[in-house]
C-alpha cells in the first residue's frame, strides 16, 4: 500500500511540474510576442525618425527642438506598446457631437443654463451624423457664423441656424457681394448664375448684416448654399423687416438663437425650378427664434409666403409646434422637455415687445 501511495504522489508531482511548465511556456511565448511587438514599434519610429532628421539636415535645417519633442515622445510610444497606457477608440460625447455642429463662433453657450448647440434642428442629417453616418441628400456644414443643411435634390438649404449675440451686433465688415459657389458643399451648390434673369432674388437665409462682426462670416454668407430663389416682395419688403427686428431684439435680450430656411413640404418635381442646376423655387419659407426673457424661455415661428405678404410680421406669426409639423424638423430639442413643450405649444407678441 506504501508503494502504492508513492507511485500516486510521484504522479501527481508529475502533473503538476508539467502543468507549471506549461504555464511559464505560455507566459513565456506571450512575453516573447510583447518583447517583439514592443522591438518591431520601436524600429519602425526609430527609422522614422532618423529618415526624418536626415531629410530636415540635407535640406539645410538643424532641428533640435524637433528632435526634444521626438525624444520625449517615443516613452509615451513605447508605454503605448507595453500597454501601459491604455489605448481606446475615441468616442465624442453627445455634448462635443453639438459643439462640432456649431459654426464657429458660437464655441461656446450664450447662457450657460441652455444646451450647447440648441439653434441646431433635429433632421436625418444630424440623426446620421450622431451615430457617425451619413444620409444621401443631406450634408451639413460650418461656416464663420452659421451652421446649415444643403437638400441636393432642392439645390437648397434645409436649415440654416445660428445663434447671434450683442457682441456680434458690432459691424465689422462691409457687405461684400460676392455671391460665390459653395466648394465645401461634396455634391456642388446651386451657382450664381442660375439665378440670372429667372425673376427671383438670391434671398440670404442666415442675412448678410447679421455675419457683419467679421470679413470671414460675411463672406461665407453669401455662399451660394445659403441662397434661395425669393420674390423680391418678399427678400426686400417682410422678410427684410423680420431681420431687422431680430437684431433689434438681440440688442434687448443679449442674444436669440435662429432657425431659418424654405419649407420643403414637395418634392422638387411639384415646384418650380430655375437655372441649370434646377434651383427649386419654394412656396414657403420659416424663421424660429428662441431666447430668453429673465428666468422664462420663449420662442415664436413666422411663415411666409414666396409672394407679395401684406401686413406686419405678426400676421404670418405660428407657434413653433405648428412650424414643426409644416417644416418635418424639430427644434430645440435639446431643451429641457417642459422647457420646450411650453416655449414651442404658444407665443405671445408681448413676450416679444
Amino acid at each position: 500500500m506504501a508503494n502504492c501511495a508513492s507511485v500516486d504522489l510521484h504522479e501527481s508531482e508529475i502533473r503538476y511540474n508539467l502543468k507549471n511548465m506549461a504555464t511559464r511556456k505560455r507566459k513565456s511565448r506571450r512575453k516573447s510576442k510583447k518583447q517583439n511587438r514592443f522591438v518591431e514599434a520601436f524600429s519602425v519610429v526609430l527609422f522614422l525618425i532618423v529618415v526624418s532628421l536626415a531629410f530636415l539636415y540635407f535640406s539645410g535645417v538643424r532641428p533640435k527642438p524637433a528632435i526634444e519633442t521626438a525624444v520625449s515622445s517615443i516613452s509615451e510610444i513605447i508605454q503605448a506598446v507595453e500597454g501601459s497606457i491604455p489605448v481606446e477608440e475615441h468616442i465624442p460625447s453627445p455634448t462635443s457631437l453639438r459643439s462640432e455642429l456649431c459654426d464657429e463662433s458660437d464655441k461656446e453657450a450664450y447662457w450657460e443654463d441652455l444646451p450647447l448647440g440648441l439653434q441646431i434642428p433635429m433632421c436625418p442629417a444630424v440623426k446620421a451624423y450622431e451615430s457617425s453616418k451619413t444620409v444621401v441628400g443631406h450634408e451639413i456644414q460650418r461656416y464663420a457664423g452659421f451652421t446649415l443643411c444643403y437638400r441636393e435634390d432642392y439645390e437648397l438649404p434645409e436649415w440654416v441656424a445660428y445663434c447671434i449675440t450683442k457682441n456680434e451686433l458690432a459691424k465689422e465688415a462691409s457687405r461684400s457681394n460676392d455671391f460665390h459657389f459653395d466648394t465645401k458643399i461634396s455634391t456642388g451648390s446651386a451657382d450664381p448664375s442660375d439665378y440670372t434673369r429667372s425673376g427671383f432674388d438670391r434671398g440670404h437665409i442666415a442675412p448678410a448684416a447679421d455675419m457683419a462682426f467679421s470679413a470671414q462670416a460675411m463672406h461665407d454668407s453669401f455662399s451660394m448654399s445659403n441662397m434661395t430663389p425669393q420674390t423680391p416682395a418678399l427678400n426686400r419688403g417682410i422678410w427684410k423687416n423680420l431681420e431687422e427686428q431680430v437684431r433689434k431684439w438681440v440688442s434687448s435680450f443679449g442674444a436669440i438663437y435662429v432657425i431659418a430656411g424654405p419649407v420643403l413640404d414637395k418634392k422638387p418635381s411639384e415646384l418650380k425650378a430655375i437655372g441649370k442646376n434646377a434651383v427649386s423655387v419654394p412656396e414657403e419659407f420659416y424663421k424660429v427664434l428662441l431666447t430668453k426673457s429673465g428666468d422664462s424661455v420663449i420662442a415664436v415661428a413666422f411663415i411666409f409666403p414666396n409672394d407679395k405678404p401684406k401686413g406686419s410680421i405678426w400676421d404670418y406669426a405660428v407657434s413653433v409646434d405648428e412650424a414643426e409639423e409644416r417644416t418635418g424638423l424639430d427644434f430645440f430639442y435639446l431643451l429641457d422637455d417642459v422647457l420646450e413643450k411650453s416655449a414651442e405649444k404658444t407665443f405671445s407678441p408681448l413676450d416679444w415687445n
